[in-house]
C-alpha cells in the first residue's frame, strides 16, 4: 500500500472530509473524482484557445514556439477532460497526466514570479503562488481516478 494511500485513509477516517479527495470518496468515490478532473481539464483546455495570449504570456520568455505549446497543451487537456468525462482511457490518463503536469509546471512557476492576468484582470500574488501546491495535489490525486 502506498504511503499516500495510507495517509489518505487515515486522514479521511479521522473525519477530515474537507480534503477534496476524502469528500469525493464519501460522496461517490472514484466517479466523482474522475468527473471533477474531467471538468477541470476540459475547461482549462478550452481556455487555452479562448485566452491564448494569456497562456502564452506565462511561458518563460526564453522558450520558443509559445503558441504551439499553448495549443498543444490545450489539446492534451481537452483530450484528458473528454476521456475522463466519458469514463474512458483512465489507464492512459493515470499513466501520462502526472508527466504532463510536471512538464507544464515551469509555466506555473513563471506565472507566480511575474505579474499575471486572467484576461484583463490582474491576479493576486497569493493566487499564483497557491497554484503551485495545487499542481502537486493534482498529481497525487491522479491515483484516485
Amino acid at each position: 500500500m502506498s504511503r499516500f494511500k495510507t495517509q489518505m485513509e487515515t486522514h479521511c477516517k479521522d473525519g477530515h472530509a474537507a480534503h477534496l479527495f476524502c469528500y469525493a470518496e464519501k460522496k461517490g468515490g472514484v466517479q466523482l473524482i474522475r468527473k471533477l478532473y474531467g471538468i477541470l481539464f476540459l475547461g482549462a483546455g478550452i481556455m487555452h484557445f479562448i485566452q491564448e495570449r494569456a497562456f502564452m504570456s506565462i511561458i518563460p520568455k526564453s522558450w520558443p514556439f509559445k503558441r504551439f505549446m499553448v495549443q498543444a497543451s490545450g489539446v492534451i487537456e481537452v483530450v484528458y477532460g473528454v476521456l475522463l468525462l466519458m469514463n474512458k482511457g483512465t489507464r492512459f490518463v493515470k499513466g501520462t497526466l502526472p508527466a504532463f503536469l510536471i512538464a507544464v509546471f515551469p509555466a506555473n512557476i513563471n506565472m507566480a514570479l511575474k505579474p499575471s492576468k486572467l484576461g484583463k484582470i490582474p491576479l493576486p500574488k497569493w493566487v499564483t503562488w497557491a497554484r503551485l501546491p495545487l499542481q502537486w495535489l493534482l498529481i497525487k490525486g491522479v491515483k484516485k481516478i
